[in-house]
């Protein structure tokens, strides 16, 4: 029997549809299904011949990748790309353009960028993409040896790249910069198990969906190798297990790859040489924090016609529940994961797509099409469509009664990133941007964007303040509307965050404008505020809020840095949903539930405001990879929606 290709479909897998899955959401955060399941079938059929002006040779791509509404194909040759349909998954060829020097062996695209590096060792190439019609257009090659296998984190600042051929193994480490394209190296490590010759054949690199870790293989050392990530991208070396308990003993192997579970808790080895004997994969139980692998099974060829496919690498439909595989006949196969023993099973072919499948499988996550390489042609086949979960916000319109005297602590989300917390009669508001203001006619946000929903309370009907906290000064955080009508009905105490120059010039009483400094503390009222340092922009700081009923933390816009891994104690932690630059996001997030002990993760700075700025409207689903393990609970009130503490009364 000859041996072909497997490749198996990678999206980031969220479990979010089973009701009995940990992900928890508060009450007024509710499921939308989306529009009616479509038929599932060929959408489309193509050969270079239907597409005039691209190779043919593209149509055997050694890397291919989906980015917004676009699929992007590429090779040793040239790069492709083509318009599709994000309601039907049609292509239509909108152009190519000749590969960098070095060839493409691996691809990379994000934020309106594409990355490329190849075999030949000329360098990590950067391409800008036209908005208007996709076309890369290349800016340039920086330093790099020949590699296959490249990933990226959810900001889409660091790239990581797995050398292979002759030289040394390693694991180089570029950062982007959120408003810097080009690669410039961070980092690098060496060690047993990352020495590639090109022989290895399939995914060699991998890593976690809740991107702690990064694991490789290596046929030259025997091993594999699991590499610590930092929510600041730093990486380090942490081990390496041998991988003779797996392998037949004497055996000699080939081509070896490397998979992951989209929940994280399962790792797949591969090795082959073309005896069903000694063809295998183990199944490795992954522990989500620490990152140890414990083997739990061996399968070999003679058991599992899997084990015999002679490139293999694993991915999954994006409710990771579901999978597409090439087998060794070139068939391809749907099946079902099953997260409590990491089988696939349920191998069903599917009969409409024929031919000799090869090549990369890439799957789209919008509209669950299935794009196939075979024998020249290129397959647009819609599998079974598995509804969206998502999050619909309601606002609670906040009366006069929160903000009255009282014997607990409430706090409740305004949208954005503002908040409001009542402890004991003593209110303080963390960046409110509550007032709305008419522009060219409209009723918009100080932002000049409009509400998705409205706000649960506006600036003029505040009854009672005690304190404004406001972050920092960029526009998404901070408008003047707010604190002028704040001032002139109530006189609170503002504290800074590089906003007091700013606020002392609106006719606010400087004696009343508190500058913030790291660590510092300041009482008001019931609350002691504590100020946390961040890294993001000039004066910007985080505040912690300690209150008779528990500790509130509302750590701001910052990169992850150290120095907050010193907070401790925390109730409720604001959890910062952007994934981009200058934020947390969800890993830094998570990261930070961890290490201060947060009981409840509330997800804050998205979904409010109808804007084009991607990472303004993320999807707090997304988080999901990351707080899956934690004690915390995670939730997504809407607008207004009361949180009471102590929590649990």
């Amino acid at each position: 029997m000859r041996s072909k290709s497997l490749c198996l479909v990678v999206g980031l897998a969220l479990a979010a549809t089973s009701p009995s899955h940990p992900f928890r959401r508060a009450a007024a955060a509710e499921s939308s299904a989306g529009p009616a399941q479509p038929a599932t079938g060929i959408v489309q059929t193509v050969t270079a011949a239907d597409f005039p002006g691209l190779s043919k040779s593209l149509l055997k791509p050694t890397a291919a990748a989906v980015h917004k509404n676009r699929l992007y194909l590429a090779n040793d040759s040239g790069i492709a790309w083509f318009w599709r349909d994000e309601r039907t998954g049609k292509l239509r060829f909108e152009g190519e353009v000749p590969a960098p020097s070095g060839g493409v062996r691996k691809i990379l695209l994000a934020r309106g960028t594409m990355h490329t590096v190849g075999t030949e060792g000329k360098g990590l190439a950067w391409h800008l993409l036209d908005w208007r019609n996709g076309k890369p257009e290349r800016k340039g090659e920086v330093p790099c040896p020949s590699a296959r296998q490249m990933f990226t984190n959810l900001s889409q600042e660091d790239i990581y790249v797995k050398t292979c051929g002759d030289q040394e193994g390693k694991l180089l480490w570029y950062r982007t910069g959120y408003w810097s394209t080009q690669p410039v190296p961070a980092g690098e490590v060496t060690g047993k198990g990352l020495k590639e010759t090109g022989r290895d054949g399939g995914a060699t690199l991998q890593t976690a969906p809740n991107l702690r870790h990064l694991y490789c293989i290596s046929l030259e050392d025997r091993t594999i190798a699991c590499i610590d990530r930092k929510p600041n991208g730093q990486i380090a070396y942490q081990s390496a297990i041998d991988f003779e308990p797996l392998a037949r003993r004497g055996a000699s192997y080939r081509r070896a790859a490397l998979a992951c579970s989209p929940d994280g808790y399962w790792l797949y080895a591969h090795l082959w040489n073309g005896n069903p004997k000694e063809n295998c994969y183990g199944v490795f139980r992954r522990d989500p924090f620490s990152g140890k692998l414990s083997l739990k099974e061996t399968i070999s060829g003679d058991k599992d016609p899997l084990a015999n496919v002679q490139t293999w690498a694993v991915v999954f439909t994006p409710n990771g529940a579901d999978g597409y595989l090439i087998d060794a006949e070139g068939r391809v196969q749907g099946f079902k994961y099953d997260p409590q023993t990491g089988h696939f099973g349920q191998r069903t072919a599917i009969q409409e797509l024929k031919g000799h499948a090869a090549g990369p499988l890439v799957l789209d996550p919008i509209t669950q099409c299935l794009y196939v390489f075979a024998d020249g042609t290129l397959t647009v086949y819609q599998g079974e469509k598995v509804p969206r979960r998502q999050i619909v916000l309601k606002t609670t319109p906040l009366g006069d009664d929160f903000f009255a005297k009282r014997d607990d602590t409430v706090v409740a989300w305004l949208g954005m990133s503002s908040v409001v917390v009542n402890s004991r009669g003593t209110v303080i508001m963390v960046d409110p941007l509550i007032t709305l203001v008419e522009r060219n006619g409209k009723l918009v946000n100080e932002c000049n964007m409009p509400q998705k929903v409205p706000l649960p309370i506006q600036s003029d009907k505040v009854p009672r303040l005690d304190a404004v906290c406001y972050t920092h000064g960029h526009a998404d955080h901070f408008q003047l509307p707010t604190p002028k009508v704040l001032e002139a009905r109530l006189k609170p105490l503002f504290f800074g965050g590089g906003v007091e120059g700013e606020l002392r010039k609106a006719g606010i009483d400087e004696k009343r404008v508190i500058t913030a400094e790291p660590w510092q503390s300041y009482r008001v009222g019931d609350i002691e505020l504590c100020f946390t340092p961040c890294k993001h922009c000039a004066g910007a700081t985080g505040y912690l809020m300690k209150t008779p009923d528990g500790t509130i933390w509302a750590p701001g816009d910052t990169e992850f840095i150290d120095d907050l891994l010193k907070v401790r104690g925390v109730d409720l932690l604001l959890f910062d949903v952007p994934g981009t630059g200058g934020h947390l996001g969800p890993e830094g997030s998570s990261r930070l539930a961890e290490s201060c002990g947060a009981k409840l993760m509330v997800a804050e700075h998205y979904g409010t405001v109808d804007t084009t700025a991607e990472w303004l409207d993320r999807d707090p689903l997304d988080a999901l990879p990351f707080v899956r393990d934690l004690k915390a609970k995670y939730v997504t009130p809407g607008p207004g929606e009361v949180i009471k503490l102590p929590l649990g009364k």
